[in-house]
């Protein structure tokens, strides 16, 4: 027989995993990446450039729910990709970083070198935002670039 100690515990502890899981349901209910059916663009560049992946919208912000990309690289310089948004032709103004860069920063003069693979998010929570009247955009750096990938998201 349980004692009312015991009892009181275990009635606590259920009330804590119930309160835990009804916020996680709102939290996941009013996140677009939750709520919606996410949109992909593909990422394919071969330069180092900024690349305008998700075109803007004047009322509209940009929730990334996930993406893949692999950094392949090059014998000459430590390829890098980064996300940020802005506006203009390829993010060209106003333009904010959202993400550290990803590659693994070497050179390589094999070309058996390994690529970077990143693969970041689970499709169903935002985990950044281009806010609205902002297009995405990735930023890749060095002189044999090859980032290839996809990035989901939810226009809203």
């Amino acid at each position: 027989m349980f004692s009312n100690r015991v009892l009181a515990i275990i009635l606590a502890t259920f009330a804590l995993l119930t309160c835990a899981q009804a916020q996680e349901s709102i939290r996941s209910a009013n996140d677009p990446c939750f709520a919606n059916l996410a949109t992909s663009a593909s990422i394919s560049v071969s330069t180092g450039v900024t690349t305008q992946l998700v075109a803007l919208s004047g009322v509209q912000a940009i929730y990334v729910c996930g993406f893949t990309l692999t950094v392949a690289p090059s014998a000459t310089t430590a390829d890098t990709a980064q996300f940020e948004y802005g506006t203009g032709t390829n993010c060209g103004t106003g333009t904010q970083v959202l993400t550290g860069s990803f590659g693994a920063g070497v050179t390589v003069a094999s070309s058996s070198a390994p690529t970077q693979v990143v693969d970041y998010g689970k499709g169903t929570e935002t985990i950044f935002v281009a806010p609205s009247g902002n297009a995405l955009c990735i930023v890749t750096a060095g002189n044999t670039v090859n980032v290839q990938g996809v990035v989901t998201y939810v226009q809203q």
